[in-house]
C-alpha cells in the first residue's frame, strides 16, 4: 500500500529532523545518517552528553555526571544568539534548557566556564579534550566533521 501525500510528507520531515549530518570542515554537508536510538535524545543548549562521530559509528559520551533516571541531552545547535528559538525552525521546538530560560544555578559565570571548558571553534558542544584542542590550534577538529577524536578513543574526560 502507498502512503498519501501527507504521511509522505510527515514522514519525509522526520527523517530530516532525525538524521544526523556530517559535514567538511568548510561547513558543506558530505553526508547523513539515520540513528534511530540517538535521534531519541533530546535537546539541551547546556547537555549531559555530546555525541562524537567516529567514521560510521556514533558514540554518545556523557560530559558530567548523570544521575540514575537523569535524562540523556546533547546539544543540537552550535549558537545561543536566538536563545530559545534557536531550535525552532529547524526542529519545531522553543529550547526550555537553564540556559534558554536564564535559570542556571551559576548564573552567567557558570555558562561561560561550561563554554570554555566545551565549546568547539565552530560553536559546537564537545568533550573538554576536543575543545581544548581546538582551542590550542584555532582550528575546529569535532565530531561535526566527522574527524577521528584527538587523541582519546573511549578517555572518559568530561
Amino acid at each position: 500500500r502507498l502512503v498519501d501525500e501527507a504521511d509522505a510528507l510527515r514522514l519525509v520531515g522526520a527523517e530530516a529532523c532525525n538524521s544526523f549530518h556530517l559535514f567538511d570542515e568548510r561547513e558543506r554537508v558530505r553526508g547523513s545518517a539515520m540513528y534511530p536510538e540517538a535521534a531519541m535524545i533530546n535537546h539541551s543548549c547546556l547537555p549531559n552528553c555530546v555525541m562524537t562521530a567516529h567514521g560510521r559509528h556514533l558514540a554518545l559520551e556523557s560530559i558530567s555526571p548523570i544521575s540514575f533516571g537523569e535524562e540523556l541531552t546533547y546539544c543540537y545547535v552550535r549558537s545561543f544568539e536566538a536563545g530559545s528559538k534557536e531550535t525552532l525552525d529547524p526542529w519545531g521546538f522553543e529550547c526550555d534548557c537553564v540556559r534558554c530560560a536564564g535559570t542556571h544555578p551559576e548564573g552567567g559565570e557558570g555558562l561561560e566556564a561550561f563554554d570554555a571548558k566545551h565549546k568547539c571553534t565552530c560553536g559546537k558542544i564537545v568533550k573538554a579534550t576536543m575543545a581544548r584542542v581546538a582551542a590550542e590550534s584555532g582550528r575546529c577538529r569535532c565530531h561535526a566533521h566527522n574527524t577521528t577524536s584527538v587523541g582519546d578513543h573511549g578517555a572518559s574526560e568530561a
